[in-house]
Order: structure tokens, then sequence, then C-alpha cells
């Protein structure tokens, strides 16, 4: 009987600790999605090309 009440408490947990890291990843993109809007209303309607300037101008603003 105990260990299905420990059971349930590891369950518990690691629900806890999968919501958590997923909110986690969801803010993440959330902010490079909005990073990328940015910049792509800045920089306009180019080549595909540009993505990769863009990912690096990302990482030389941090």
């Amino acid at each position: 009987m105990s260990s299905s009440k420990a059971n349930a408490k590891l369950s518990i947990k690691l629900l806890v600790f999968l919501l958590s890291g997923t909110s986690l990843i969801a803010i993440a993109v959330l902010l490079m999605m909005s990073l990328y809007s940015m910049q792509r209303s800045e920089v306009g309607q180019q080549k595909l090309g540009t993505m990769s300037d863009l990912l690096q101008q990302d990482w030389t603003l941090h």
C-alpha cells in the first residue's frame, strides 16, 4: 500500500517537472519567434539565405 502512495507522489513530481520544462521551452520558442518576426520586419522581404545572418546577429546581441 505504501508503495502505491510513493508512486503517486513520484508521478505527481514528474508531472510538475514536465509541465515546468514544457513551459520553459514554450517561452523560449515564443521569444525566438518574436525576435525573428521583429528582425524580419526590419529587413523586409529578402531571401531565405538571410536567416542564418539573422541568427548570427542574435548571438552577437547577447
